[in-house]
C-alpha cells in the first residue's frame, strides 16, 4: 500500500525499525557461537557465515528464495513440529539429513535462534 503523503510504501516503512542489517545479524550470531565450547565463526565454501564445532558445520546463515535463513540441524523428534510452522522449511541439499531453514524475518527471535544453534551444536558434537 502506498502512503500518498510520503510517496513510499507504508508497509515497508512500518518494518524498517524492526529490521537488522546483515552485519548486526552476523555479530549477534558470533556472540551466540562464543557461548558454545570449541565453536567458532567462519565462512562456508560458498561465502556464507557459518558456525563450526571443530571442523563440522553447526549453522550457516544463507540467502534462499524465501529470504535470509539460518540453516541448522534439528533432532528427528523435533522435525514434524518445526516443519508444521511456516517459519521453517527443509533445507536444500541437506534436508534429508535433518537440516532445516529457519527463516529470519524482520523481527528475529534471538532466544529461538540460540536454542536452535544449541540443538544443532549438540547433534553435531555427538559421535556418529
Amino acid at each position: 500500500m502506498i502512503d500518498r503523503e510520503r510517496g513510499v510504501q507504508s508497509t515497508l516503512m512500518s518494518e524498517l525499525p524492526l529490521m537488522q542489517s546483515m552485519g548486526q545479524i552476523e555479530d549477534r550470531l558470533a556472540s551466540v557461537a562464543e557461548q558454545l565450547p570449541d565453536a567458532e565463526c567462519g565462512t562456508s565454501r560458498w561465502g556464507d557465515m557459518c558456525i563450526r564445532h571443530r571442523s563440522r558445520t553447526v549453522a550457516t546463515l544463507e540467502r534462499h528464495r524465501h529470504g535470509l535463513c539460518l540453516v541448522v540441524k534439528a533432532a528427528k523428534a523435533e522435525l514434524p513440529a518445526l516443519l508444521a510452522s511456516d517459519r521453517y522449511s527443509v533445507a536444500p541439499y541437506v534436508g534429508r539429513y535433518g537440516w532445516v531453514c529457519m527463516r529470519l524475518s524482520s523481527r528475529i527471535d534471538w532466544r529461538e535462534v540460540e536454542e536452535m544453534v544449541a540443538m544443532s551444536y549438540e547433534l553435531i558434537g555427538q559421535r556418529r
